[in-house]
This record gives C-alpha cells, structure tokens and sequence, in this order.
C-alpha cells in the first residue's frame, strides 16, 4: 500500500496544514484533508506534482510503501483455502 508522507514532510519543514492548504488553491478543503490524512483511494498526478514543488520535494519522496499487517488468524486462513483449492 502507498501512503503519502505529506504530514510528516510538513512537520519536518516547519509547516502546517493550514500554510499547504493555502498554497495549494483547492476548492474543498474536505478533499485536501482526505489527501493529507491518507484517506483517499488515488490522487491527481497533477496534485502529486503540486504538492512536490509547494513542498520543494521530489515526488518519490512525497509516498512511501506500507506493507500489509496480516493477522495470525488470517494467515491460516489464506493457507486452508490454498488447501482447498487444490483439492
């Protein structure tokens, strides 16, 4: 999973929400918070380049990849079915 790194990149920098969201001349602030905290399933790539020059970042830098927490139990799971499958 690919999360932005948006929030910790303003920390960094000395920044706030409030200053980006300026900057970045959206309508909704609505749509700007789901970016920001991470609550949206795909973004822009005309957004990723805004918030990569705002934020005088490349964009690569801008995301990072989250792996996947899987539970114990979900693991055994997956294996049953596998199982399964092949029977």
């Amino acid at each position: 999973m690919i999360r932005l790194r948006i929030l910790q990149i303003l920390d960094e920098q000395n920044h706030t929400k409030y200053w980006l969201y300026k900057r970045m001349d959206m309508l909704s602030y609505r749509n700007f918070k789901n970016i920001v905290e991470n609550e949206t399933s795909s973004i822009r790539f005309e957004t990723l380049d805004k918030l990569s020059r705002i934020l005088n970042v490349p964009v690569g830098d801008l995301q990072k990849r989250k792996e996947a927490v899987i539970s114990p139990s979900l693991t055994i799971c997956l294996l049953w079915f596998r199982q399964c499958r092949r029977l």
